[in-house]
C-alpha cells in the first residue's frame, strides 16, 4: 500500500497528521536572563554581493561564499557588448579577523546579455575534509574540492547539474553520521494549474558526491516552494522545512504563503506526507527554520503574518509529535517597516546544547528600525533578543550562522541600502560578518588528514559563437581586477528566468493546444 511505501505505520501517520495539536505548551515564563554578547564590529567584505553562506571545518577555519557577477565589455566586430559571468565569491579565515584574498571559485556564463542570475552558494564541509558546494544560474549545480584547496578554482571538480527537467533555484546540503550526503533543492514542476510552481526535490550520495540518487519530489503538494532548510538529527532522521505558495522563482512566492514540514526516518528512502505549520489565526507564514538543541529537542521557528510576530514549536520525539505553537516573546517581524519576501532565519547549536537563532526583525512593534537579532533557546525558554546591529533605513537580509570551537558564534548577512533597496546593483550591496563568544565550553580544534589534491582543471576555450569573433574561456576568472568602466550597472531583479521560462514552456503550451483541438474535433 502507499502507506507502506513511505515507510511509516498508520499510527505514525495519524500522529504526524496531528502535528499542530499534540502535546502541551512550553512554559510561558519570562525569557531566561542572558547578558548581551560582545559582538565584534561588523566587517564588510571588500567585494560586493548578496545572499552569503558560511560554514567551518574541523580546524575551526571559517569559509564564506556569496553571489556576485562579473560584467565585461566585449568586442563583437565594430560593436561593444556587455557579457560576463555570474560568480561565487569566496574567502576564508582562521580567526575571523584576517581573511584570505577574495576569489571567484565558480563562474557561470550569463544566460542572457545584460542580465544576471544570483548564484546563491550553499556549502558543507564533510567528515573527511571535503568541501561540497551547490550554486545556480537557471539550474542548480554541485561541485567539491579538498577544504585546504577551496581558494583555487581549478581544484574544484567539474560542476554537475542536479535538477533534471525544470528550472531550479534554492539548495541546501547536510551529512549524516554514516557519511551519507543529503541534498534538497527546488525545481519547477509545471502543471496546467500552476505553470511556475517549484517543488522540493531530494537526492543523496554514499560516495562523497561522486554519484547521486535519482531525484525525489518530497514536497508533493501542487504548489510552489522556496527557501528549504535541511537538518539531520542525532539519530540520522532527516527533517526538511520550506516556504510554500504559488511560484518559487525570483527567490520568492506570491501570497498567501504557508510553511511546511516533512521527515524521513530511514535516511531518505521515504518521506512523511508534508504538513503545514501555522500559528493560531495566522493568514500566512514565512522564513521557517529548524534546529536541534543539545537535549535532543527539535525546534522550528517561523514568521507569522499579518500579526508580524515570530512563533516556535518544539518536538521531544524526533518530529513524531509537536507541542503547540508558541509566541517567541519580545521580537517582531519586519513587515511593519518593509514588506520583504526574500529573507530567511538560521540556527546552530553550541557545545553546551543551547540553540542559537539569528533573524532580521524589530525590537518593538512600533519602530521602523530593523535589527539583526540573536536569541538563545536553552531547552525551555528563549533569551531576551540580543541585537547584533541595528539599521535606520537600510535593510539587513539573509543571516547565516555557524559555530566554531563549540562557543564562537559567526554570522554573515548582506545589507540593502535605503536608497536602493529593490533596485541596487553590485555597486551597492555589501556582505558583512560579526562574531561573539558564549559561555558554552570551548572545544579544541581538530585536524584533517592529508588529502591528495586532485588534478587541476586545464583551461579550455569554447568555439567562437556566431556573430561574436571573440573566444570565451570556460575557466572561471580568478581574482579579476575590473576597470570601473566595465562593471555592469544591471539591476539585480533576477528577471532572466521569466523570459527563459516563456521559451521553455512554448512546446508544452503547443502540445496542450493540439490536444484541445483533437478533443473539440472528436466532439463534433
Amino acid at each position: 500500500m502507499a502507506w507502506k511505501r513511505i515507510g511509516l505505520t498508520i499510527g505514525q501517520l495519524l500522529i504526524i497528521g496531528m502535528l499542530l495539536t499534540a502535546g502541551y505548551n512550553p512554559a510561558n515564563a519570562a525569557p531566561v536572563e542572558q547578558a548581551t554578547l560582545n559582538w565584534s564590529k561588523p566587517l564588510a567584505f571588500d567585494r560586493n554581493g548578496w545572499f552569503p553562506d558560511i560554514t567551518a571545518d574541523a580546524t575551526g577555519r571559517l569559509h564564506v561564499a556569496w553571489s556576485n557577477s562579473v560584467i565585461n565589455a566585449i568586442q563583437s566586430g565594430s560593436t561593444m557588448i556587455r557579457q560576463g559571468y555570474d560568480v561565487v565569491l569566496y574567502t576564508s579565515s582562521a580567526d575571523g579577523v584576517t581573511w584570505s584574498p577574495i576569489n571567484e571559485v565558480a563562474a557561470l556564463r550569463q544566460t542572457t546579455l545584460n542580465n544576471v542570475e544570483v548564484t546563491r552558494p550553499a556549502m558543507l564541509v564533510d567528515q573527511k575534509g571535503m568541501m561540497h558546494m551547490t550554486f545556480r544560474d537557471i539550474n542548480v549545480y554541485y561541485a567539491k574540492a579538498p577544504v585546504n584547496l577551496t581558494e583555487q578554482a581549478n581544484y574544484w571538480t567539474e560542476s554537475v547539474q542536479m535538477n533534471t527537467n525544470g528550472l531550479a533555484y534554492f539548495s541546501r546540503l547536510a551529512q549524516d553520521s554514516q557519511g551519507r550526503l543529503h541534498m534538497v533543492y527546488t525545481e519547477d514542476i509545471p502543471t496546467s494549474d500552476c505553470m511556475i510552481c517549484y517543488h522540493v526535490m531530494y537526492r543523496n550520495s554514499d560516495n562523497e558526491g561522486d554519484d547521486w540518487s535519482s531525484e525525489t519530489d518530497i514536497s508533493v503538494i501542487p504548489t510552489g516552494a522556496a527557501k528549504p532548510t535541511i537538518l539531520v538529527d542525532n539519530k540520522d532522521n532527516i527533517h526538511v522545512t520550506w516556504e510554500s505558495g504559488r511560484g518559487g522563482t525570483l527567490g520568492q512566492l506570491s501570497d498567501p504563503t504557508t510553511v511546511m514540514y516533512t521527515v524521513s526516518y530511514n535516511r531518505g528512502q521515504s518521506w512523511s506526507t508534508p504538513v503545514e505549520i501555522a500559528a493560531p489565526e495566522a493568514e500566512r507564514s514565512k522564513n521557517i527554520t529548524i534546529g536541534q538543541d543539545g537535549r535532543g529537542n527539535l525546534v522550528m521557528v517561523w514568521w507569522s503574518l499579518p500579526e508580524d510576530t515570530i512563533y516556535y514549536q518544539v518536538s521531544m520525539d524526533n518530529g513524531l509529535t509537536w507541542l503547540q505553537p508558541t509566541l517567541l516573546p519580545n521580537v517582531w517581524g519586519v513587515w511593519g517597516a518593509v514588506q520583504s519576501r526574500l529573507d530567511t532565519f538560521s540556527m546552530a547549536t553550541d557545545s553546551g546544547g543551547d540553540l542559537h537563532l539569528v533573524m532580521v526583525g524589530r525590537l518593538s512593534a512600533d519602530t521602523e528600525q530593523i535589527s539583526l537579532i540573536h536569541l538563545i533557546w536553552d531547552g525551555a525558554n528563549w533569551s531576551a533578543p540580543d541585537p547584533i546591529v541595528t539599521y535606520n533605513g537600510d535593510q539587513p537580509e539573509w543571516p547565516r550562522i555557524v559555530i566554531t570551537n563549540g562557543n564562537e558564534l559567526n554570522v554573515v548577512w548582506f545589507v540593502r541600502p535605503e536608497d536602493y533597496i529593490w533596485l541596487a546593483s553590485v555597486d551597492y550591496y555589501k556582505v558583512w560578518f560579526s562574531r561573539a563568544r558564549t559561555n558554552a565550553p570551548y572545544v579544541p580544534s581538530g585536524i584533517y588528514p592529508t588529502l591528495i589534491p586532485p588534478t587541476p582543471t586545464v583551461a579550455t576555450v569554447a568555439p567562437t559563437e556566431i556573430g561574436l569573433p571573440t573566444a570565451y574561456p570556460t575557466t572561471p576568472p580568478l581574482n579579476t581586477t575590473l576597470d570601473t568602466n566595465q562593471v555592469g550597472r544591471d539591476t539585480y531583479t533576477e528577471i532572466g528566468q521569466l523570459s527563459i521560462m516563456a521559451v521553455a514552456l512554448v512546446p508544452t503550451i503547443a502540445l496542450v493546444g493540439v490536444l484541445l483541438a483533437v478533443i473539440l474535433i472528436r466532439r463534433r
